[in-house]
């Protein structure tokens, strides 16, 4: 069936960005957001997931998958909330920015970035 195809594709998908190595060395503000929105780092954890941790003959691959995707979670979390990359220029993409922190569990910093981005065009009548 077409929805066993597709999650089978998105999952080669996914193995075959993380054999990769650093895929997100070169990654803008606009990759690690839309990455995290996307849920392109989180197919692959549940599958990884969905196995019986309980099981002795647990599968080293997807522990190893599992760990790499929490991984890539992570640096996206660490890059949005650092300084070293290029800030978002609309509007548009700064929500997505804070969806996408909020998501990582970040919703503090997400509800402060909003509130710096959107207190200077409200108080200038802009809404």
């Amino acid at each position: 069936d077409f929805t066993s195809v597709f999650i089978d594709l998105q999952s080669r998908l996914v193995i075959s960005f993380l054999a990769q190595g650093d895929i997100q060395g070169s990654f803008s503000r606009h990759a690690h957001i839309l990455g995290l929105m996307s849920g392109l780092y989180c197919c692959l954890e549940g599958v990884a997931s969905d196995c019986d941790w309980n099981d002795p003959n647990i599968d080293h691959e997807r522990s190893v998958a599992l760990l790499q995707c929490r991984q890539l979670k992570k640096k996206s979390r660490d890059s949005l909330l650092g300084d070293e990359l290029c800030d978002v220029g609309t509007p548009y993409m700064k929500i997505l920015e804070c969806l996408a922190l909020s998501r990582v569990g970040e919703r503090v910093s997400a509800l402060e970035r909003l509130e710096r981005y959107w207190y200077g065009m409200i108080r200038c009548g802009a809404t």
